[in-house]
C-alpha cells in the first residue's frame, strides 16, 4: 500500500507540474523512475521515497524550469542532512506548519476550482471531500478516499451502457435515432410498432432529431429551409431493421443493461433484423462476449405462439476487441451464416439484396 500511494502521489505531482508549466509528463517513465529510486533507498536502509506535492509547486513558483532544479534540491538536502541536521532539530514545528500551509494554499488555482464547479459538480464535491479528509485526518487517507469514490463513480458511469439505436427501413433507407432513455424507461416492456412510427414522424417530419452525448439525450431543433412551403404529408413507414451500436465498454457491469434494451424490440412483429454494430466498442471481456451470445439466443429464438424471430447480424468489430470476439462460438456460427460484415452499411445492403430476391421470387411465382 505504501508503494501504491507513493507512485500515485508521484503521478499527481507530475500532473500538477504539467498544469503549471504547460508541459507533458510520461506516466510510465515517472513510475519506473520512482521504482528505481525506491530500490536504491531500500538497499541503503531508507524509507520509501515519492514526489512531494507542495515542494513541486514551490519549486515551480520559485522559477525552476529544468531538471537541474531537482538535482540542486537533492544536493542541498544531502548537505543539510549531513552537516546542519543538529541545528534543524530546534526549528519550531509551528513555523514549518505555517510554511507548508502557505505553499499548499498557493497551489490552489481559483480558475481551476471554478472550472470544476461549472463542469462537474459531483467532481467538485469529491474534491472538497478529499481536502477535508486530508486536513482532518491525513493525506494518505484523503488519497484513498478519493480513489475509492472515483472508482465508484466510474463504475456507475460504465454501468449505464452507452449505445446508439438507429431505426431503419429497407424500403426507403430512412433512418432515425431512437433516444436511449426511451428504452431505459420501458425496461422489459415492449415498444409497439405505432410508437416507433410516431417517433420516426417526429424525427423527420416534425423538424427534430435526437442525439446522445455522454449518456444524456439532447434534442436539437432543426430550422426548416422552406418555411413558406410546408412539407407535404408523408406516409408513415414501418421500421423493420434496428441498428444497435455499442459505444465504449461491454463488460459484466453493463451487459444486462444492453440486453434489456435489445429485448424491448423482441416482440415487435415488424422488426425482422437487428444489426449489432461493434465499431465503437473499444473494450470487451469474457462476460461481454457471453452477453452477445445471450442476445443472439434471445432474439433468434421463435416465440412460443408463432414463428417470429429477429435475425442478428454482427457488423464492424473494432480491432481492439476482435482478437477475443473471433474465439467465441457464436462468431463462427454467424460467419457460416454470412452474418458478419465490415460495416453496418454492408449489413443493410445485404438485407436489401435478400429482400429484393424474396420479392422477385414471389413475383415469379405469381
Amino acid at each position: 500500500s505504501v508503494s501504491f500511494v507513493g507512485i500515485l502521489e508521484t503521478l499527481i505531482s507530475a500532473r500538477i507540474a504539467d498544469g503549471m508549466t504547460k508541459s507533458n509528463t510520461y506516466p510510465r517513465r515517472e513510475a519506473f523512475a520512482n521504482a528505481l529510486a525506491n530500490l536504491g533507498t531500500g538497499l541503503a536502509g531508507g524509507v520509501p521515497c515519492t514526489a512531494a506535492l507542495a515542494r513541486t509547486a514551490l519549486n515551480i513558483k520559485s522559477g525552476a524550469t529544468s531538471r537541474m532544479s531537482i538535482v540542486i534540491n537533492a544536493l542541498a538536502c544531502m548537505v543539510m542532512g549531513s552537516t546542519l541536521l543538529p541545528y534543524f532539530k530546534n526549528y519550531p514545528m509551528a513555523v514549518v506548519a505555517a510554511q507548508v500551509v502557505l505553499v499548499s494554499v498557493n497551489m490552489v488555482e481559483l480558475d481551476h476550482v471554478r472550472h470544476v464547479w461549472v463542469m462537474d459538480k459531483a467532481g467538485f464535491g469529491l474534491t472538497i471531500l478529499v481536502a477535508l479528509v486530508c486536513c482532518f485526518r491525513d493525506p494518505t487517507a484523503g488519497i484513498v478516499v478519493g480513489i475509492v469514490v472515483g472508482l465508484l463513480r466510474f463504475a456507475d458511469a460504465v454501468s449505464s451502457g452507452h449505445a446508439e439505436v438507429i431505426l431503419n427501413s429497407n424500403h426507403d433507407h430512412a433512418a432515425s435515432h431512437l433516444p436511449i432513455k426511451l428504452l431505459d424507461n420501458v425496461g422489459e416492456a415492449h415498444i409497439l410498432p405505432d410508437e416507433l412510427n410516431k417517433l420516426r414522424c417526429m424525427c423527420f417530419y416534425g423538424g427534430k432529431t435526437f442525439t446522445e452525448q455522454d449518456g444524456d439525450i439532447e434534442m436539437q431543433t432543426k430550422q426548416q429551409e422552406q418555411q413558406d412551403s410546408p412539407l407535404p404529408p408523408q406516409e408513415e413507414e414501418v421500421h423493420d431493421v434496428v441498428i444497435y451500436r455499442i459505444v465504449g465498454k461491454l463488460t459484466y457491469i453493463n451487459a444486462q443493461r444492453h440486453l434489456s434494451r435489445v429485448r424491448s424490440f423482441r416482440s415487435n412483429k415488424n422488426i425482422h433484423s437487428l444489426i449489432l454494430s461493434l465499431r465503437y466498442m473499444h473494450y470487451v471481456d469474457l462476460d461481454g462476449v457471453d452477453a452477445i451470445q445471450d442476445l443472439i439466443d434471445t432474439m433468434e429464438a421463435p416465440d412460443s405462439g408463432d414463428e417470429h424471430f429477429v435475425r442478428v447480424l454482427i457488423a464492424a468489430a473494432s480491432p481492439s476487441c476482435e482478437a477475443l470476439i473471433i474465439k467465441a462460438p457464436w462468431y463462427d456460427a454467424k460467419k457460416k451464416d454470412n452474418a458478419i460484415f465490415h460495416s453496418y452499411q454492408d449489413a443493410l445492403a445485404s438485407l436489401e439484396h435478400r429482400a429484393y430476391k424474396v420479392h422477385s421470387n414471389s413475383e415469379d411465382e405469381e
